[in-house]
């Protein structure tokens, strides 16, 4: 954190919610900790973006969805699917792998 403003150094622009809100899988960076990251993290490198945001807070998670099956098994329907918290019927059966962060006030920084 940098006086009130989050650091968030991204691998591709943040998403777009359907109701206009940005948002991102990546976790918060210190600022002082971006040139290293950038350095050593091929995923990075040089073309990463920065950004500053006021605040951010849990909006959904990236999941594989499934469904009962015969059997007392599992059938799977989608993977890697963005799943709102607010989509509780599809949480109960959903297996979560990354937590997705909403960002207000996000600005592009360098």
């Amino acid at each position: 954190m940098d006086g009130d403003r989050i650091w968030w150094l991204l691998p591709e622009p943040p998403g777009v919610t359907g109701g206009g809100r940005q948002f991102t899988h990546a976790p918060p960076t210190c600022r002082s900790c971006i040139p290293r990251a950038r350095a050593l993290c091929p995923r990075l490198g040089p073309e990463s973006y920065v950004y500053t945001a006021r605040a951010g807070e849990p909006y959904g998670v990236v999941a594989d969805v499934y469904r009962p099956a015969a059997a007392r098994k599992v059938v799977v329907v989608q993977r890697a699917v963005e799943v709102p918290l607010e989509a509780y019927r599809v949480l109960e059966y959903a297996l979560a792998t990354q937590l997705l962060v909403g960002l207000d006030g996000l600005q592009h920084a360098e």
